[in-house]
């Protein structure tokens, strides 16, 4: 039976060597807070993203509720403080990307 014979191993030509490298990763305590920091801030931010209401609804529960007053003075409705919020964490995450990039070197 030809299928449960072991396999020849084939030898390399004469000159070739075959190095393994073995290159692990090592983060530093700081690094690794830092990496779990921007991952928090990922998240938060996907999800902020993800509960804003689109254009189309916004504009079509204006038309059908009754007229509001200007936003620009009072306290901030929650979808204001949602963009607010959005917006600061999508600066955060960009501060941190760059920040990432130089201090972790993979």
């Amino acid at each position: 039976m030809w299928f449960a014979q072991t396999p020849t191993p084939v030898g390399l030509p004469p000159g070739i060597t075959i190095e393994q490298l073995t290159q692990t990763p090592s983060f530093t305590v700081p690094q690794m807070i830092l990496l779990g920091v921007y991952f928090l801030i990922c998240l938060s931010l996907i999800i902020c993203v993800t509960l804003q209401t689109s254009k189309s609804e916004g504009l079509m529960q204006q038309s059908m509720a009754a007229p509001q007053q200007p936003s620009g003075k009072g306290k901030m409705t929650g979808d204001e403080r949602l963009a607010n919020l959005t917006t600061n964490l999508a600066y955060t995450f960009l501060g941190l990307s760059i920040i990432i990039a130089y201090v972790i070197k993979i």
